[in-house]
């Protein structure tokens, strides 16, 4: 049964690439990695000589950054490359920069042991490792080394114990340059929920985040606060626990526009032209900042009417839960985003909206206005194909605040003064794979494939077979380690890890990142709600943090440069915007001998 499931999974996804590949090539459109994978391909029979003829010019220099997070076809492309650079003795030079303990885009590609592969594949490679940090200070390096030296402390780990241990030998102690810096690391424990809220402790762990970020904003102002989750949903519930707190946060994460009560309103507006009987947004919009406007639209005269609404009666008393001005105002609104077209009806829509909206919201709706002129190239007839577009767009809501909260992947090659990471109640390795796959080695191609199956299924495979659902769960686990790395290197000054309290039934460590950093830095006891388990350094580091206020400020975004506009003189506008061609009638062609 394994082996048909396997088989009948690739017989589905050959089918889907061969129509997606057709699909590519009749919008003559590619995607980046299709060009990778294309280079890839034809790398085995292209000479290097020939490639620098191509290209009129040989490479001398090939520098590589990030080389930890490499794909396979990636290095199959340059590797061709370095070798040659390698192997000529010249003046030439191959360099590249990594980290394994930092890979943490395995699940786009990304394979780890290429970096170690480069000894035996390039002539000549010296190797010198990195393992002192120019970010942060001593108290945090401690913090660093204390965690990922104990991590087999945690006792629960069961069948990811072993990869525990393999990726522990890989981390060598850390030591930092900024030995000046003062400094402060804790573990503290969330409170309970409160009788008025819901019992979600995961919740109420993210809402006892936000209010220490409030009070660490308040304790030390003027230094940076990155806050740091593993899911993109966290991020846009910590923005809102923040902006209730009256803390201005800048959300790093992509979400959809739908967390926004002025983008609803007007996503409301669009579904009421695509569906005048939808009594839920009808009612939506009847108790909104618009209703005003659209009731002096539901009692547009007679004498701006189109033909289809000269018998229609104004009427008296206008609510759009009526079926005739609900019908008379989609109407309307249809017609303007056809004669307009989406980027200006919901710029028109957006100013009478504006003056209910607080600055978040006026940004959000800015992002809309930005999707609606977006899909202008692709609009259809349809306004509910708009709705559809938006709900599948993620964003960004960066703005110049000190606080900033984003995933642990956004955070990467960021550095914070204080850095809170909390959502570590999630699972070591989250949803697996469907497939796990083998290969001779982990820089060559694949060349086994399985579906996953459960424990009992797996014990009745074959030896090599049950080895590639133990592998899979290893570079899961790697990963997940790498993840919890980063997060916690990202910090100059101060580290604070908030995790949910022990649960009244709770017996052993959980399988989870909180369970890990518990084991590393306690003695894995109970932890009760808002107690410290562990800290270490001086509380109140932000008085004398050791490096002066201009060197110390390091703001995770470039500043930006005051630019004065240059005056440009536009063209005076039309009558009448409109995005489709000059409308004429046929009576207005009338008294002249010219057809």
């Amino acid at each position: 049964r394994l082996a048909d499931q396997t088989e009948a999974t690739f017989k589905l996804l050959d089918k889907f690439h061969s129509h997606y590949q057709r699909f590519k090539s009749q919008y003559r459109a590619l995607r980046f990695d299709d060009v990778t994978q294309g280079l890839a391909r034809a790398a085995d029979a292209v000479q290097v000589d020939n490639a620098s003829f191509r290209l009129d010019a040989r490479l001398r220099h090939l520098l590589l950054d990030e080389f930890q997070d490499t794909s396979l076809a990636q290095w199959t492309v340059l590797r061709p490359f370095a070798q040659r650079i390698t192997a000529a003795k010249s003046d030439g030079s191959f360099f590249c920069v990594g980290d394994v303990k930092q890979a943490i885009y395995g699940w786009r590609g990304g394979v780890a042991e290429i970096f170690d592969a480069v000894d035996s594949e390039l002539q000549d490679i010296e190797t010198t490792p990195l393992d002192t940090s120019f970010r942060s200070s001593p108290v945090v390096i401690d913090t660093v080394n204390r965690i990922f030296e104990h991590l087999q402390d945690h006792e629960n780990l069961g069948e990811l114990a072993s990869a525990v241990v393999n990726w522990q030998r890989q981390f060598n102690r850390h030591q930092t340059a900024r030995a000046k810096y003062n400094g402060y690391t804790c573990l503290q424990a969330a409170r309970r929920p409160n009788d008025d809220e819901p019992d979600d402790q995961k919740q109420t762990t993210l809402r006892y985040a936000a209010e220490e970020v409030a009070r660490l904003s308040q304790l030390a102002p003027g230094h940076s606060i990155g806050v740091l989750v593993r899911r993109n949903e966290a991020v846009r519930q910590l923005i809102f626990h923040l902006r209730d707190l009256g803390i201005d946060a800048s959300e790093e994460g992509g979400n959809t526009l739908l967390d926004s009560a002025a983008v609803r309103v007007l996503l409301s507006l669009i579904q009421l032209a695509d569906h005048p009987g939808d009594q839920v947004a009808a009612y939506h919009l009847e108790t909104s900042p618009l209703a005003n406007d659209l009731h002096a639209l539901a009692v547009r005269p007679r004498s701006e009417a189109s033909d289809d609404e000269s018998t229609d009666e104004p009427t008296p008393t206008p609510s759009l839960l009526q079926p005739r001005s609900a019908g008379r105002v989609a109407r309307l609104i249809r017609r303007q985003l056809m004669s307009d077209g989406y980027g200006p009806t919901i710029y028109y829509w957006s100013r009478r909206l504006a003056d209910a909206c607080n600055q978040r919201e006026l940004r959000r709706l800015e992002k809309l206005l930005g999707l609606a002129y977006a899909y202008e190239a692709t609009a259809t007839t349809r306004p509910r194909d708009f709705l559809q577009f938006v709900e599948t767009q993620k964003v960004r809501d960066p703005s110049a605040a000190d606080v900033r909260v984003m995933t642990v992947h956004q955070s990467k090659g960021l550095q914070f003064d204080i850095v809170v990471v909390t959502e570590l109640e999630t699972d070591l390795i989250g949803q697996r794979d469907q497939l796990v796959t083998g290969r001779p080695s982990r820089t060559s191609p694949i060349d086994r494939v399985c579906r996953r199956a459960s424990k009992e299924v797996r014990a009745l495979l074959p030896e090599s077979w049950q080895r590639l659902f133990t592998e899979a769960d290893e570079l899961d686990m790697a990963e997940s380690l790498c993840v919890l790395y980063v997060a916690v290197t990202r910090a100059i000054h101060a580290l604070h890890l908030i995790v949910g309290p022990s649960s009244e039934t709770e017996r052993s460590l959980h399988k989870t990142f909180g369970g890990l950093v518990r084991a590393a830095l306690t003695d894995g006891e109970r932890i009760e709600p808002q107690a410290i388990a562990f800290e270490h350094g001086d509380k109140h580091w932000y008085e004398n943090p050791g490096v002066e206020r201009t060197a110390r400020r390091t703001s995770s975004t470039a500043p930006t440069e005051s630019l004065t506009p240059l005056p440009v003189r536009l063209a005076a506008p039309a009558e009448r915007r409109s995005r489709n061609l000059e409308r004429v009638s046929p009576s207005g062609l009338e008294g002249g001998s010219r057809v």
